[in-house]
């Protein structure tokens, strides 16, 4: 059997025929339609990409919140106790801690305009301090104090209170960090909110004492007229700043104030000259001493003594100190006898600030004295426009002859409401 030859191939020719180029090969491009298995991998790095970077934004933000934590210096009120009676009727501890705090912002609010002019605030702050009792605040905020005290940082201060009865008396004893315990006792009643209300009201002072001393002593001075507070508080004052010249002048201006209060005017005019040995350059010395004069009828010394307390003001004092400080000035003149004086310095007051409801009462009154009703009742509107309150009318003397005069009443239907 013979074997089959295999035919040879011819070996491709590697170059072209004459006149002739190779033309390019077409290749078919398959088509671009949707694959899921693309898609799916675009979109696991696409959420694999935003899961990264929102844990980075939360590891952020409780780095923000961390630090903010462990930098605050505010007071906190973390704990209240209260009788198990009081719970079952609804006085719970974060109860009473809510109207704490609701009572401080009310001190703060009413105090407000004082605590501005004499330079204790800018005006925005309130008080210092928060309730963190209730809430998913409380385990995580607690969480983060562990760790500031693993870093050793531990600045909020801490405010807590127990309410307990002893006998026929409420007794509270609040303490605040760094600062000696406190005891209030109340007379209890049948009706429990009555004393209680009363242990909320000296809890909110005694933090004041330790946060916002000056604006309390504004709220005893100006709105309790409280004498014996006053003078404690002067004398607590002395105690706590004993070696600031300033402060322990201010503390016997305050003291001052108390004794007047009590109709002690020798007493009073002793303590100003003790503040002025101490520190000649304290304004409020020289009103309380304004006063004492005033009170007794030396309205020519009263009005050098406001005088000389408005010249120690500071350059940067706000406006409405100075309005302030010009207004008293006018009420000098009132009284002395010099309406054209005592309406200059009122004019000069609004200068300052043509918003003051005060102001313009006391400059209606030097128009009621010359005749001038209709001038009068402009001022008076002024006044009830800015602020100034109508219920003060009807007992004020001065303005007893006007009550039954048509323009008064309509002003005092419309702004008696509002």
């Amino acid at each position: 059997m013979s074997e089959q030859q295999i035919p040879e191939i011819p070996e491709a020719e590697t170059t072209p025929p004459d006149n002739k180029t190779l033309k390019p090969t077409k290749k078919k491009i398959p088509a671009r339609g949707f694959n899921i298995v693309r898609a799916e991998k675009r979109v696991t790095a696409t959420f694999s990409i935003m899961a990264k970077v929102f844990v980075i934004a939360l590891i952020s933000i409780a780095a923000i919140f961390i630090a903010r934590e462990l930098s605050d210096d505010g007071y906190v009120i973390t704990q209240i106790n209260v009788p198990a009676s009081f719970e079952d009727i609804g006085y719970t501890g974060p109860v009473v801690a809510k109207r704490i705090s609701e009572n401080l912002n009310r001190i703060i609010d009413i105090t407000r305009s004082d605590a501005i002019a004499q330079g204790y605030t800018d005006g925005n702050s309130q008080a210092d301090v928060s309730v963190d009792m209730v809430g998913l605040g409380v385990p995580v905020r607690g969480a983060i104090e562990l760790i500031g005290n693993a870093l050793g940082i531990n600045r909020k201060k801490k405010i807590s209170a127990d309410i307990t009865m002893e006998g026929n008396m409420m007794v509270l004893v609040i303490s605040i960090t760094g600062e000696t315990p406190e005891r209030v006792e109340v007379p209890m009643e049948a009706n429990v909110g009555i004393p209680l209300k009363k242990l909320v009201a000296d809890a909110s002072e005694t933090i004041l004492k330790y946060t916002n001393d000056r604006v309390l002593a504004l709220y005893y001075s100006n709105y309790l007229r409280d004498a014996e507070k006053m003078i404690k508080h002067a004398k607590y004052w002395l105690e706590k700043y004993k070696g600031n010249a300033e402060k322990e002048a201010e503390a016997y201006a305050g003291w001052a104030r108390g004794l007047m209060q009590q109709k002690k005017l020798d007493a009073a005019e002793q303590k100003v000259k003790q503040g002025l040995a101490i520190d000649p350059n304290v304004g409020n010395l020289y009103n309380s001493w304004s006063q004492i004069f005033h009170a007794r009828g030396d309205f020519a010394n009263a009005i050098a003594m406001y005088k000389k307390a408005y010249a120690l003001l500071r350059p940067d004092a706000p406006r409405f100190t100075r309005t302030i400080g010009l207004t008293n000035i006018g009420v000098g003149f009132s009284y002395n006898g010099q309406s054209d004086s005592a309406i200059y310095y009122y004019k000069k007051a609004l200068e300052w600030d043509e918003k003051d409801g005060t102001t313009y009462y006391n400059l209606s009154y030097e128009y009621l004295l010359t005749g001038d009703t209709t001038r009068c009742l402009d001022e008076v509107e002024k006044a009830f426009a800015y602020g100034y309150n109508p219920k003060i009318i009807p007992e004020d003397p001065d303005m007893a002859g006007l009550l039954n005069h048509p323009r008064m009443k309509e002003m005092m239907l419309k702004y008696g409401d509002e």
